[in-house]
């Protein structure tokens, strides 16, 4: 624990303006770990470190904040017991992150947290990890219970001494969690503690189906102990409870985006999973919550989900995704972008066609508009759908500032003439980009004569993922015959 701390000490005889311009150097590339910023708002007074740390009073609190910024969780609750300087240095990476869960004691940590004077100047980050226990009787828990691979390692006693408290400890949380669900515990303790926060830039919200989220992430392990004593499976028991996919992700969001617009700093960072596409209604300028948090973002990140049968309902879904491109709007400081409407983005081609053949194509028209976001730096999406005049068009307004293309599961219409892709192409090389990669199953599709043609695909997975500068010539030519 203490490892970061004896390396410092070595350094007891090196100017320490020479150490710290050294290892300022060295650190702080990752800005997401610290912030100088952080260090002058929670510490103005703290000019140099008192003389109780021994040798390591030679450091400035900045580069005793780095270190610590290192360290787990338990590493640093055991570094603040040492001394009083580091216990107040140690306070801001301990709170910098919270986690939250749809849990009677999590909601009541968030409030005193932010009713503090002092540790709600320190939250960073918070993250809503969202999920139910499933509504069961106690026949349907102890055959959940039973069935299960490792209750199989316990004697016959032992397992119904087990049930017994479990099921204990598991109704109880059943009827708290109905009581929270009646009362919209999660949307007033947000719309309270939220506001308070002076430093807080960045929210996420995670739901899962069963084991695994969007992203293929597995429970925390934050959420697997808080619900460890209900002995609950993770996959059958800790999912949605009675909510299905599309309320669970819409009502985890909105109750952090309705205590977000009570915020007086803007938020920065919006990161989201699993949210049906249905949190993007059509909504009267007057009511809609979101889209003044959506104002100050400079980096968003949204894996929305929809219907398999959506076609029946084809009106709706397009003003949905005219929805999102009009919050996407209000972000006029945008600079990272990052849209997964498709989850899988290595997805095969019969994956790719089926997908497209039971859902409302994705149109990139109806999301970016003609909007310029003049600092636009990186562009992520997944199973999107384009015109060429439009992604052409795109690439060119922000050509001046785009560094990162990464794309999956592309599509474009309209591509009579065979020159859809390596016009697209010819553009991207023109931008200079850092960083280009595509994956998944690309296609192209059109109509000859009046007659739609069968769309040409390319598995790009079988190419190679990151795709260099270098390589775009003789991209030109694959590329070519898929537009042809």
């Amino acid at each position: 624990m203490f490892a970061w701390f004896a390396y410092f000490s070595r350094y007891e005889r090196r100017d320490s303006r020479d150490l710290f311009s050294w290892y300022r150097n060295k650190l702080t590339r990752d800005s997401t770990r610290f912030s100088s910023q952080d260090i002058h708002h929670v510490y103005p007074a703290m000019a140099s470190p008192p003389s109780n740390l021994g040798k390591l009073s030679i450091l400035p609190p900045e580069l005793l904040l780095i270190a610590i910024s290192f360290l787990n969780v338990p590493s640093i609750s055991d570094l603040r017991l040492t001394c009083k300087t580091l216990a107040t240095l140690g306070t801001g990476p301990l709170f910098r992150d919270l986690h939250i869960m749809f849990h009677r004691k999590s909601f009541q940590n968030l409030l005193n947290v932010s009713q503090h004077p002092v540790l709600r100047n320190h939250v960073h980050t918070i993250l809503y990890e969202f999920r139910f226990l499933a509504d069961v009787d106690r026949v349907e828990y102890e055959y959940n219970i039973q069935n299960h691979e490792s209750f199989e390692n316990h004697g016959p006693e032992e397992k119904t001494l087990l049930l017994e408290e479990g099921w204990k400890t598991y109704n109880k949380l059943l009827v708290e969690q109905d009581y929270m669900r009646t009362t919209q515990r999660d949307i007033v303790t947000f719309t309270q503690a939220l506001p308070r926060f002076t430093m807080l830039k960045r929210l996420e919200m995670r739901t899962v189906h069963g084991m695994r989220d969007v992203y293929g992430l597995p429970h925390s392990a934050s959420m697997v102990e808080a619900y460890a004593a209900t002995l609950a499976d993770e996959g059958m028991m800790l999912s949605t409870g009675e909510f299905d996919s599309q309320e669970l992700g819409f009502r985890a969001l909105t109750a952090l985006l309705l205590g977000a617009t009570g915020m007086k700093e803007k938020l920065e960072s919006l990161v989201v999973s699993n949210v049906h596409w249905s949190f993007f209604g059509e909504t009267p300028a007057g009511m809609n919550y979101y889209r003044s948090v959506f104002a100050g973002l400079k980096d968003v990140h949204l894996a929305l989900v929809s219907d398999y049968d959506d076609q029946e309902e084809e009106d709706i879904v397009v003003l949905r995704h005219k929805e999102l491109g009009l919050a996407l709007s209000a972000a006029t400081a945008l600079e990272s972008l990052r849209l997964d409407l498709g989850g899988d983005g290595d997805l095969e081609p019969t994956t790719a066609v089926m997908l497209r053949r039971m859902q409302v194509p994705i149109m990139l028209e109806n999301i970016v508009q003609d909007k310029i976001w003049e600092k636009l730096r990186i562009i992520e999406l997944c199973f999107v759908t384009s015109t060429v005049r439009c992604l052409l068009e795109f690439i060119r307004r922000h050509s001046s500032t785009l560094k990162s293309v990464k794309w999956s599961n592309m599509w474009l219409t309209e591509c009579t003439e065979g020159s859809g892709w390596f016009q697209i192409f010819t553009a991207l090389r023109d931008a200079c980009l850092d960083v280009v990669e595509f994956r998944g199953t690309w296609g192209c599709e059109g109509q000859v004569e009046g007659h739609q043609r069968r769309p040409k695909l390319l598995n790009m997975a079988e190419r190679g993922k990151e795709i260099s500068m270098s390589y775009f010539p003789s991209w030109f030519m694959v590329l070519g015959e898929l537009s042809s």
